[in-house]
């Protein structure tokens, strides 16, 4: 009797583990405002983060934008309003170096549990057309500036 080999297939890492690590970073900023009242900034002042997922420090608000636009898209595409109030206000103040309110960081921890639910239902080929999108959007942005 032959035993079959068995055929390694791709890893496939769940929605709700992607969307967990996507947004991860968005819980650190808000852990560092509420523990310490800072935000790490580069020697420009502007704010910055590190991410831990690939080693690179980038800025903050157009991350945030960049996170606000992929969210907005998907509202679009599938028809369903998706109040973005706290993370507007959020990349407002990261953005022009404003007080951030216990209030702000709870409105924030909330809309991040909205964002977590909607990412983790989505499908895969839906959120990666979502990216690209995303990405298309900053590009003619920047292309238009």
């Amino acid at each position: 009797m032959q035993r079959r080999k068995r055929v390694p297939r791709p890893l496939r890492i769940p929605m709700l583990i992607k969307s967990n690590n996507a947004l991860h970073q968005i819980d650190s900023i808000l852990a560092q405002i509420d523990n310490h009242g800072t935000l790490n900034v580069d020697e420009r002042g502007v704010a910055v983060y590190f991410n831990h997922m690939d080693g690179q420090t980038y800025e903050t608000a157009p991350a945030l934008r960049g996170v606000r636009d992929f969210f907005e898209m998907w509202s679009v595409r599938h028809g369903q309003a998706l109040q973005l109030a706290a993370l507007e206000q959020f990349i407002e103040q990261v953005d022009q170096v404003r007080p951030i309110s216990d209030a702000d960081i709870s409105a924030m921890q909330v809309q991040l549990a909205v964002l977590r639910c909607v990412a983790s239902r989505m499908s895969p080929a839906d959120a990666a057309d979502l990216v690209r999108q995303t990405q298309v959007k900053e590009a003619m942005e920047v292309l238009q500036a």
